[in-house]
């Protein structure tokens, strides 16, 4: 099946490339961080009072989400580019500041609803391979591109099992956020790729 073979691909580039696994592990490690920072702050926290770490949690969540979509447009770049020169610098420092808007919206829509933060997350799937690919610079372009590559045939597919994948990977105790940041950093890029290689 054309559908099985796209999420296959992901693992004979890995096999192929092995440093494009290096934004993955460097998102996860960071998120690993942050995390344990939260378990000190909550371990120190003797009352009792977690609204404490209301701010610190939500400001790590946003840098996580926004880690994680910057990861991706750069893995998604260094699949197909072998060098990073001068130019390509600034294209990623636009893509981390964007990134943060759409880290803070995915992570307040999760924090409402976990089916208001999929929908946002939808919209903004493959925005980050977007602004690396087109060097986009307006951010409502990306987001109607997004939509428009994913709403045509089997893209859909690869969409929403992308994105169902992501959201219930992140429910899993413990390592789940560090799973989904890897499953959703490696296969929207590869599977981006194998569509445009494929013209699917």
């Amino acid at each position: 099946m054309e559908f099985l073979r796209g999420f296959a691909d992901a693992f004979y580039r890995i096999k192929d490339q092995l440093y494009i696994l290096v934004p993955a592990v460097i998102v996860i490690l960071i998120a690993l961080i942050f995390n344990l920072i939260i378990y000190a702050l909550s371990g120190q926290n003797v009352f009792g009072d977690f609204s404490a770490l209301l701010i610190p949690s939500f400001v790590f969540e946003v840098i996580e989400w926004a880690l994680a979509f910057a990861a991706s447009g750069l893995t998604a770049f260094m699949m197909v580019n072998k060098r990073v020169v001068k130019d390509d610098l600034k294209i990623f420092l636009n893509l981390f500041i964007f990134s943060i808007f759409m880290g803070f919206f995915v992570t307040v829509g999760f924090r409402i609803n976990v089916l208001i933060g999929v929908v946002i997350f939808l919209f903004m799937l493959y925005v980050p391979i977007w602004f690396v690919n087109y060097r986009g610079s307006e951010m409502i372009d990306g987001f109607g591109w997004n939509l428009s590559f994913i709403f045509h045939g089997i893209r859909a597919a690869y969409a929403l099992t992308l994105l169902l994948g992501t959201a219930l990977l992140t429910l899993i105790p413990y390592c789940g956020i560090y799973l989904a940041i890897f499953f959703y950093v490696m296969w929207s890029s590869t599977t981006y790729l194998y569509i445009k290689e494929k013209n699917l």
